[in-house]
């Protein structure tokens, strides 16, 4: 289970109560020098540009800091309601959220990600990507 950390949700998007979606840390791991590690995600601060992770088949965790990280991706995918648009106008939306969209993410190595998505987060930590699993599912990512 994360510990100390609250996932954003992709703006016009919530987790609704009934989601019933894992609450465990499952995570992959790709490093800056490419490799991949699977394992549990236990606790995950930004802020102090760090996370614990502790590997497969490993009795210790390991504290990673988010200079060595390419990206992060929780491998449970998560539930996602769109929500009621607030600004109505006779009963149609005035701007309607755009549901899938094309993305492509540029790593500073080039290597180029092109995925669907429906949407992303960005802040001072880096982005937050939420990619097209199913109709209603995503697997949430994060780039530093």
């Amino acid at each position: 289970m994360i510990d100390n950390f609250k996932w954003p949700t992709p703006p016009q998007f919530i987790t609704p109560p009934e989601a019933n979606y894992s609450t465990d840390g499952g995570c992959l791991i790709v490093f800056n020098d490419g490799q991949e590690q699977l394992g549990n995600l236990i606790r995950f601060s930004p802020d102090e540009r760090v996370l614990s992770f502790q590997p497969n088949r490993a009795a210790t965790n390991m504290y990673v800091h988010l200079d060595r990280v390419k990206n992060l991706r929780l491998i449970h995918p998560l539930f996602l309601k769109k929500q009621a648009n607030l600004l109505d106008l006779k009963g149609g939306e005035v701007f309607p959220a755009s549901e899938k969209q094309q993305c492509t993410v540029e790593y500073k190595d080039g290597e180029i990600l092109t995925a669907e998505t429906l949407g992303f987060v960005a802040d001072k930590h880096g982005l937050y990507l939420f990619l097209v699993n199913s109709e209603t599912h995503v697997i949430r990512n994060f780039f530093p």
